[in-house]
C-alpha cells in the first residue's frame, strides 16, 4: 500500500551517528518535527540527540520523508546474570505525504541497528514512548511477542 503513489522502494535511507547530523539534516529534522507535533517539544529532541546515538533519515528526491532516533546497548539488568541487549526507540516522524508505507517501522530498525548489536533471533528489551495509543496496536498487531 501506498501514499501518493509512493513506495518503500522510492526512499533513500541512511544511518549516522546523530552526532554526525549537519546543521541543513538538523534544520530539516526540526522542521519535519515541527509538522508532526502541534506542540513540537525542540528541547525534548534536543535531549534525544545527545541520548540516542543513531538516526535514520529517509529521503525522497532530497525531500526528507521521515527521521527515527534510537539506540541499542548491551548492558547489565537488575536480576540478570549476563549483560542483556536494550534498545531505545527514540523519536520518529513520517512526513504525511509519506505515511502508509512502512516507513515508520523501517526507519525505527534501522536506527537502532545502527550500534551492530540488534542481531536476529537474539532476545532483547525494547523501550518505545508511544506518541499515540493507534501506533502501539499497529505495532503490537506486526511483532505480538512484545
Amino acid at each position: 500500500m501506498s501514499t501518493n503513489g509512493f513506495k518503500l522502494d522510492d526512499v533513500d535511507i541512511h544511518v549516522i551517528k546523530t552526532e554526525a547530523l549537519n546543521n541543513d539534516e538538523l534544520g530539516m529534522v526540526h522542521q519535519l518535527f515541527d509538522l508532526s507535533y502541534r506542540q513540537a517539544n525542540h528541547s525534548y529532541l534536543e535531549k534525544s540527540f545527545s541520548k540516542l546515538r543513531y538516526t535514520a533519515l529517509a529521503k525522497i528526491r532530497k525531500t526528507l520523508a521521515g527521521f527515527a532516533l534510537a539506540d541499542t546497548v548491551k548492558t547489565r539488568l537488575p536480576r540478570m546474570i549476563d549483560p542483556q541487549i536494550v534498545t531505545l526507540a527514540g523519536i520518529c516522524c513520517v512526513d504525511p505525504k509519506y505515511r502508509r508505507i512502512g516507513l515508520f517501522t523501517k526507519l525505527e530498525v534501522l536506527a537502532a541497528g545502527g550500534s551492530g548489536l540488534l542481531k536476529p533471533a537474539k532476545r532483547l528489551l525494547m523501550h518505545r514512548e508511544w506518541g499515540q495509543p493507534l501506533t502501539f496496536e499497529i505495532f503490537y498487531d506486526k511483532h505480538p511477542f512484545l
